[in-house]
């Protein structure tokens, strides 16, 4: 009975640890798709800049061929000086997007070593709980003795006291029951 309640408890506590791992994971999506959609907002913003930076080049070189004079508005001097007002403002804009993804990123990857953390401190401890016998039997032979009479197989004693099966053999050949 007393095992039954130890591994319901492990159970509800393994349930509380996946629940916390799907609420985080819930949440980082939820980030995640957000800075998506400003990624995303910032690549149309980007080529509507783009579009616009081409028509503007492309009105510049109608003016000079046609009405203006070439010296006036040298098209190789003002193409390079836009490109880096672009890049700039591209980089100002996309960089701390960026940088917050990658800080997400490692804040889910020590989330995670956390709570793998957790999972095998509290297998550990299932475990030292599991070798533990129950006080209703006088001694480790009488427990054995009784399996054996009850229709189990050495092996299987052995696996459930957590003995070596040499160990239940003995017991059972000192008794004179093998």
């Amino acid at each position: 009975m007393s095992d039954i309640l130890i591994y319901a408890f492990f159970g509800v506590i393994l349930a509380i640890i996946f629940a916390l791992i799907y609420l985080q994971n819930a949440q980082f999506s939820r980030k995640f798709g957000a800075y998506a959609q400003a990624i995303d907002k910032l690549a149309k913003e980007n080529f509507t800049l783009k579009k616009r930076v081409e028509e503007l080049g492309a009105a510049f070189k109608l003016m000079t061929s046609s009405n203006l004079n070439a010296s006036n508005l040298n098209m190789e001097k003002l193409s390079p000086i836009i490109d880096a007002k672009v890049s700039e403002a591209l980089k100002n804009g996309v960089a701390p997007i960026i940088e917050s993804l990658e800080k997400m990123e490692f804040k889910q990857g020590e989330f995670q070593s956390e709570q793998r953390d957790r999972m095998y401190s509290l297998e550990e401890k299932a475990q030292t709980i599991g070798k533990i016998t129950p006080p209703n039997f006088a001694s480790e032979e009488d427990k054995i003795e009784e399996m054996y009479r009850k229709g189990y197989a050495p092996e299987d004693i052995a696996r459930d006291l957590r003995v070596s099966v040499g160990r239940v053999n003995m017991v059972l050949k000192f008794r004179k029951v093998l």
